[in-house]
């Protein structure tokens, strides 16, 4: 009996050795090792940059038309343009023509640029002590170029358009019911495109919001302040409307034209990392044939 075991346990062993390597990875698979993922490298910050002589000279021209500009108005030497029909206007300002004005709208509007000129200076106050002085007095640069840049183009196009405010054909309309002279003589009557308010509050709004995704290293103050400008934007915009001083096309106008601007002014003081051309055109013989070639860095 004893020795049936022994013969047993024998043939057990011999069927082990015999097994093939094949036959054993099948049994036992290789299992591979766990791979490691390497971190993401950090976010890179942008480094923004200011000449004192170009950016004090685009700063002294914007300002210096644009408050100069705002004395003339308030002369009344600017011979307004008068209201024509209301049933020539677009069909979305048509309707509110003949609504009273909101002066809590108006004052609405007035907090809301206001509020966005104050985070502007503290935003560039927290630039500055964050990183250093030159990168915080940089930053205002940029502010206070978009902001001049967004008032100079506003004044110059309500100048050059001469458009008649809502409150305008308002007034033209209660002179005219009651008998007197229907023509409008406040030369700030007929200053309705673009929006000045909607131009400022969207300039700052942008250059705020492109700083942000550029300066900080995660991209939840970007959106952040993006969803806060998009919304205090939108504040002023309706304020101006509701208080009849400017049409919906003038306020989105303005709107576009502010963050147009306010994207442009930081997008241009980057500091320059490629020194090539950013976009060129030439042309070469390849294989014996002229062609052109359209090359760029983006």
């Amino acid at each position: 009996m004893l020795g049936r075991k022994w013969l047993a346990l024998a043939a057990c062993v011999a069927a082990n050795l015999s097994t093939s390597p094949v036959a054993a990875q099948k049994v036992l698979p290789r299992i591979p090792p766990p791979t490691v993922r390497e971190p993401a490298p950090p976010r890179e910050t942008l480094r923004f940059v200011a000449d004192p002589i170009t950016d004090g000279a685009i700063i002294s021209l914007g300002l210096g038309f644009s408050a100069v500009l705002e004395l003339v108005i308030s002369t009344q030497e600017l011979t307004p343009q008068q209201p024509g029909p209301t049933e020539r206007l677009l069909g979305i300002d048509r309707g509110i023509v003949g609504e009273p004005g909101s002066e809590f709208a108006v004052t609405m509007s007035n907090v809301g640029i206001f509020s966005m000129m104050g985070f502007t200076l503290l935003d560039s106050i927290e630039t500055g002590l964050r990183y250093e002085a030159e990168a915080g007095l940089v930053d205002f640069t940029i502010y206070a170029e978009s902001a001049v840049l967004a008032w100079a183009a506003s004044n110059l196009a309500k100048l050059a358009v001469r458009r008649p405010r809502p409150n305008a054909y308002q007034e033209r309309d209660e002179r005219i019911a009651a008998g007197l002279d229907p023509n409008v003589e406040s030369t700030d009557s007929a200053l309705s495109f673009f929006s000045g308010h909607a131009a400022i509050t969207g300039s700052l709004a942008a250059s705020a919001t492109y700083l942000a995704f550029a300066r900080s290293k995660s991209p939840l103050r970007g959106y952040v302040t993006l969803f806060g400008g998009i919304g205090v934007t939108s504040m002023v915009a309706w304020g101006r409307v509701k208080g009849r001083k400017h049409f919906p096309t003038d306020v989105i106008a303005g709107a576009m034209a502010g963050y147009g601007i306010g994207t442009l002014v930081p997008h241009l003081h980057r500091e320059a990392e490629v020194k090539e051309r950013p976009v060129w055109i030439g042309g070469a013989p390849p294989g014996g044939d002229w062609g052109a070639t359209l090359n760029g860095t983006f």
